[in-house]
């Protein structure tokens, strides 16, 4: 990523060209002093601070040179170079030879791509080591690792001390990775040089000492590759953490990962209205149970869940609307059952991690036990010009002593619950001096091999100075952006499967949502109608029924002899219109007698 135009509401930098540096992309300037921001196809980035008395060709010189610093095959560096000589370098080199038990077959660990601006590989580097069960794999640290260790050497270089943290780290992945933890001195004569170009002074590092792995994190311009030189006093205060990784997820743990926690309840929120509107629907009568379901249908909410399966439904609502709203639960559901699978199986087939914490306060909730290494270090001032060293107010000697008393404690390895970690690290520093590291209550640096690291170094009133000026400049608050949020980003986005947010599925369950409001609307209007017309079909059925008993109990009337004349026919007699009065007379002869059936008098 190239670093566009920064506008500070303070300052602003100016964009100019090297006319003699075709390597070069953009120079910054602030205060007259010059930013280079510089990107080689095998490096990621680096800035570089210049004085402006540094002439042009020799800036090519020292950029050509520090290319062949280091191995070829370079994940990422950057540096500052602050004027006079002072130099402040900030690397994490990374190569790994995959000897495969003494075969010498290179192995590139990652590769920043200059085309497609990421990472070529996002594996976990950790990862890598699995291939080596069984092998002897030899590790190797420049004894100028200002982060790692340090080394004591006399003038003749016959005595090799080593203090630090280095040999705990190994220590820890030799036991984890399965290796064998060998921890050598290499030569300094025959592996590196010293080198000088105008009053700044870089390290030239010949590799021909081949080991699978090197590590480099940030140190300063070295006098023989021992001791640490700056024209500036400066008192350094840090203080490291080392996390270990996480463990991964197990098989049951990784059946909740398709889906987020958003997901998850957006889902149960879509079922639970569903079983709600079935129970709604049940306190109605059978007719609207029949109008809605369909015919058949005793098990409603046992179907409901047979649509999230996948299982078929026989019988089908006889309504439109309600049509309409089964086809989408039931689209819906095969979206959501689609997607599961599909995660799930990724998650199955990948081995992923738990995700590790993200802030100093994550560490707290989590009560993790952390290794600690605290150093402090003082500086003396003196100087380096092109012939030597040259030490101003300063003794070698005395340096020298003081430098061992120093390191004799330097390393201090603990066991300690975070809270008290963190406790210690609030009453070791003061906040005004480190504010300018935006540490924000976040993890500065998480490098690829798993562990979690931070630190804090604090510099002279002079050196703070030239800090500040990056500051108001924004550069800095460029650089932490770019790359220590990058690489933290990087270290936990990994090439794994990615987890569905409810951002991804949204589309489909507002249509759903919609269409089941809808759906609900529509369907209460039909039910409305329905009763409606229900109620005035009852009405007319009420007078149809008065009418039918009359007609019954015409068509059941006794016809007797003395209720017609002799005249009249045998159809008069049906009609109700020839139905008279009568009287009946008290006679014996025809009172002891039963009256004949009204079928026989009609067929008299």
């Amino acid at each position: 990523m190239y670093l566009s135009k920064v506008k500070s509401s303070k300052k602003e930098l100016s964009a100019v060209k090297f006319s003699n540096c075709s390597d070069c992309d953009t120079l910054y300037t602030l205060n007259k002093k010059h930013f280079l921001y510089y990107k080689e196809p095998t490096v990621l980035k680096y800035l570089i601070y210049i004085d402006q008395q540094v002439k042009e060709y020799a800036l090519n010189h020292l950029f050509s040179e520090s290319l062949n610093m280091f191995h070829k095959n370079i994940s990422m560096y950057e540096y500052f170079v602050f004027d006079n000589g002072k130099t402040i370098i900030y690397a994490t080199i990374e190569w790994f030879n995959d000897i495969h038990c003494n075969l010498p077959v290179l192995k590139i660990l990652n590769r920043f791509s200059k085309t497609l601006l990421k990472w070529e590989n996002l594996l976990n580097y950790s990862d890598k080591f699995i291939d080596f069960y069984g092998c002897e794999i030899v590790f190797m640290v420049p004894i100028d690792s200002n982060r790692w260790n340090r080394a004591v050497v006399n003038k003749d270089a016959t005595k090799f001390e080593i203090f630090g943290i280095a040999p705990i780290v190994f220590q820890e992945m030799s036991t984890r990775f399965n290796f064998i933890d060998d921890y050598q001195p290499v030569s300094i004569k025959s592996n590196e040089e010293f080198l000088m170009t105008n009053k700044i002074a870089i390290i030239h590092i010949n590799n021909d000492f081949k080991v699978p792995l090197v590590y480099f994190d940030i140190f300063q311009i070295t006098y023989r590759d021992v001791f640490y030189h700056t024209t500036t006093p400066f008192l350094e205060n840090q203080i490291k953490l080392l996390l270990t990784p996480e463990e991964p997820y197990t098989i049951y743990e990784k059946l909740l990962l398709p889906f987020d926690h958003q997901t998850w309840i957006s889902i149960c929120v879509t079922f639970l209205i569903a079983f709600v509107t079935v129970f709604i629907i049940n306190l109605f009568s059978d007719n609207i149970h029949e109008l809605v379901y369909g015919k058949g249908v005793d098990t409603p909410a046992l179907n409901i869940l047979s649509t999230f399966f996948g299982i078929s439904l026989n019988v089908l609502p006889r309504k439109y609307f309600p049509r309409v709203l089964l086809m989408l639960f039931i689209f819906f559901c095969l979206v959501i059952r689609t997607c599961y699978q599909s995660k799930l199986f990724e998650f199955m087939t990948t081995l992923m991690r738990r995700p590790p914490p993200q802030s100093l306060d994550d560490l707290i909730k989590r009560n993790y036990t952390l290794y600690v290494h605290e150093n402090h270090i003082f500086y003396k001032e003196y100087m380096i010009d092109e012939v030597g060293v040259n030490y101003k107010n300063a003794n070698f000697n005395e340096f020298l002593n003081l430098y061992a008393n120093y390191s004799q404690n330097e390393s201090i390895r603990a066991a300690l619950p975070v809270s008290s970690v963190f406790q210690h690290f609030q009453e070791s520093v003061d906040k005004k001096s480190y504010h300018w590291l935006e540490l924000n209550n976040q993890l500065l640096f998480v490098n690829h091999y798993g562990f979690a690291y931070y630190g804090l170094t604090f510099f002279s009133t002079a050196l703070q100075q030239t800090v500040n000026q990056f500051i108001s400049s924004g550069i800095l608050q460029h650089l932490f952006d770019t790359n220590y949020n990058r690489k933290f980003s990087f270290r936990f986005e990994q090439n794994s499967p990615t987890v569905l947010t409810l951002h991804a599925l949204a589309f489909g369950f507002y249509i759903w949502l919609a269409t089941f409001g809808i759906s609900i609307v529509v369907f209460i209007i039909e039910i409305s109608v329905w009763m409606l017309k229900n109620r005035k079909s009852r009405s007319a059925g009420k007078d149809n029924k008065k009418y039918q008993k009359y007609h019954k109990r015409v068509k059941y009337c006794k016809v007797y002899p003395s209720m017609f004349d002799s005249s009249q026919t045998q159809n008069d007699i049906i009609k109700p219109a020839t139905l008279k009065k009568f009287k009946v007379h008290k006679n014996n002869s025809t009172s002891s007698k039963k009256w004949p059936k009204p079928a026989t008098i009609l067929n008299a």
